[in-house]
């Protein structure tokens, strides 16, 4: 190097710059072993001479990347040592080249472009590079086309360099009223989901070194990409880092109030999940996907609810509209259940907003749940006896105030209108104790006693379950004397009411008996049952037994009239509020719809502009290196003729 500095008529910077030029016209082991050489000699240890290959026209970044984009995987680590050197004296135009070379990558390695954009980003970290030459809006314009990459590596470090970026106020600030996010969320959604897209987006959200959220709509962003994903095990890996993130209750906080649930409501939607009907599928194929998909995303709803429910922050679950979409209210349902059934205790000071939350979404699963299986309404009758027997009178009368337990009772009623099957009547006997129901007033008002009846002459063939049936109705309903009148008006036929009704001639005091003797009453009665169910259903009574059937049928029909109206109303005010969402939803995409678009085309000018720069800057470089060589050919048959 110090002998081509003295060379007569050139400086340091143009010998070096002719040895470039010639280096590109020989091998790539030549190329390494020259190019270290420069690397130790000239560039190593002196700003001076880094800053005379960035004023030297035919060297800088240009010729840096030239060889990146033609030389051997062998010359690669050298070429980036020699950008590490230049790092210092780069400015918004030397990030400029940089992302030119990346994105125009006709000609270049994907591994060399990832490459580049880590060792950016290390540069970054360890202030080599001053994060003055890519802040503002068109560093971040750049940082985006970088983003647009069809290569996941070169996606990743876009999004690792913008969170790099993001520490800064002023840039997050102007990136936010700048609608950043939702032109990175655009950018990825036309590109396949990855964990590793996930995992930078997770990190962008949070603060520096820490699970605290920073920027919720990064986490935003993680659940609308993989709501269009494809790919089970991203969803799940990717899920399993939200809910890490959310074991922090700051965090949850803040997700919540940010709109988490709303979030969870459009990754359900999208999941295709917009019918109960799949989630309760027969295709053990379909059954296993949304249940695999859904099961962490109950979690991430269970975090959400449980921190509006005790933390003061209902508002935020916005339980109308939580409540109206059925896949979303499934899984709400689901989590509170598991909630109280580890822990029901209800702090003292949290009751009333506790418990008005409770009823809020409980109320719903009467009037437009598309469930049919009693078995899911049954867990919810346990979980509020459960909540009443756990905790305090202050506790209970708050259930009271906000209509828990009337709620309970009422979804009691409801389990017993559902559409009849065999395994939902075995569910009804088994999972309901109708005791505290069978003196009330709504019990007879609601047709109580007539389900009953029905269920039990729906199944002849189940023995047993009409057996257990009978008892119900003989040991339980028909103590109360009410209950008795009621069941004559219905059945209107006093030899088959004397069976359900034991003694009923007799005074009302002559039916308690003492509570040592309810295990003989029980047998009793089972034994009374049997010899009933022997002569009710023999073939000698089979007219008998259809014409009550049909009576009970007849009646029921008409009470049913009244309840599938009530139905139809709810189903309809629901189907109004859905549709306002829904035009609210339109409204206000088509407004950021504009600015998105405008910004993809922004993007796709600025991307084009690059890769022109970039391949005229390749082509200026050679145009020069070949008027060099040739002028220097001259040159030495002038010498060589004298």
């Amino acid at each position: 190097m110090a002998s081509l500095g003295g060379t007569s008529g050139l400086n340091v910077g143009e010998c070096v710059a002719i040895v470039v030029y010639l280096l590109s016209f020989n091998s790539d082991y030549l190329k390494r072993s020259v190019l270290l050489l420069i690397d130790d000699k000239f560039m190593t240890g002196s700003s001076v001479t880094c800053e005379t290959w960035m004023r030297q026209p035919q060297l800088g970044l240009q010729v840096i990347y030239h060889f990146l984009s033609s030389s051997d995987a062998s010359v690669v680590p050298v070429l980036l040592n020699l950008v590490r050197h230049t790092a210092p004296l780069w400015g918004p135009q030397e990030f400029k080249q940089t992302v030119a070379f990346l994105v125009d990558g006709d000609s270049t390695g994907v591994n060399v472009r990832a490459q580049v954009v880590e060792l950016v980003i290390q540069l970054l970290k360890q202030g080599d590079l001053s994060p003055d030459a890519i802040r503002g809006s068109t560093g971040v314009d750049y940082v985006f086309c970088v983003l647009d990459s069809q290569e996941e590596a070169c996606r990743h470090g876009a999004l690792k360099l913008l969170t790099l970026l993001m520490r800064d106020g002023k840039t997050s600030r102007w990136f936010e009223r700048a609608n950043g996010f939702e032109i990175l969320c655009k950018i990825l959604q036309q590109h396949e989901v990855t964990i590793l897209t996930c995992s930078a987006l997770i990190e962008l959200s949070l603060t520096e070194q820490s699970t605290l959220i920073l920027f919720p709509q990064a986490m935003q962003i993680v659940l609308e990409v993989l709501s269009h994903c494809d790919k089970t095990d991203v969803i799940l890996c990717a899920l399993k880092m939200v809910l890490t993130v959310l074991e922090n209750p700051y965090s949850v906080s803040t997700i919540l109030a940010h709109g988490g649930i709303d979030w969870c409501r459009r990754f359900l939607h999208q999941l295709r999940v917009t019918s109960i009907s799949d989630v309760v599928s027969e295709d053990p194929r379909v059954k296993a996907v949304v249940g695999l998909k859904q099961s962490p995303m109950q979690k991430v709803i269970g975090r959400l609810l449980m921190c509006g429910i005790f933390r003061d922050q209902v508002k935020h679950l916005r339980l109308k509209e939580l409540t109206d979409n059925e896949s979303l209210h499934f899984l709400a349902i689901r989590e509170v259940v598991d909630h109280f059934d580890k822990d029901p205790e209800i702090p003292s000071f949290q009751a009333s907003n506790v418990c008005r939350c409770l009823a809020s979404l409980f109320e719903p699963l009467l009037e437009t749940f598309p469930i049919t299986d009693p078995s899911f309404y049954l867990n919810v009758v346990r979980i509020i006896n459960r909540i009443a027997n756990q905790n305090t009178d202050l506790i209970r009368n708050a259930m009271k105030e906000a209509a828990l337990l009337d709620l309970r009772d009422s979804l009691i009623l409801h389990c017993l209108r559902l559409p009849l099957t065999k395994a939902g009547a075995f569910s009804i006997m088994q999972g309901l104790s109708f005791e505290w129901i069978a003196e009330k007033q709504v019990f007879r008002d609601a047709g109580g006693i007539l389900h009953l009846l029905h269920m039990f002459h729906e199944f002849p063939e189940e023995r047993d379950l009409q057996i257990g049936i009978g008892c119900v109705i003989r040991n339980v309903i028909c103590v109360i004397q009410e209950n008795r009148k009621a069941l004559l008006r219905m059945l209107e036929d006093g030899e088959i009411s004397s069976c359900f009704i034991p003694e009923y001639n007799h005074k009302a005091s002559e039916m308690e008996d003492d509570a040592n003797d309810e295990v003989d009453r029980t047998e009793e009665g089972s034994k009374i049952m049997i010899t009933f169910l022997d002569w009710y259903t023999d073939e000698s009574q089979r007219q008998r037994y259809e014409a009550t059937k049909s009576r009970i049928a007849e009646k029921l029909s008409q009470m049913e009239a009244q309840v599938k109206k009530a139905r139809e109303k709810a189903v309809g005010k629901q189907a109004k509020r859905l549709k306002q969402q829904q035009e609210r939803s339109w409204k206000a995409s088509q407004s950021l719809e504009k600015t998105l678009s405008e910004a993809d085309t922004r993007r796709s000018n600025l991307m084009n502009q690059l890769r022109m720069i970039s391949r005229q800057q390749q082509a200026a470089w050679l145009q020069e290196r070949d008027a060099a060589t040739e002028e220097g050919g001259r040159e030495l048959e002038r010498v060589a003729s004298v």
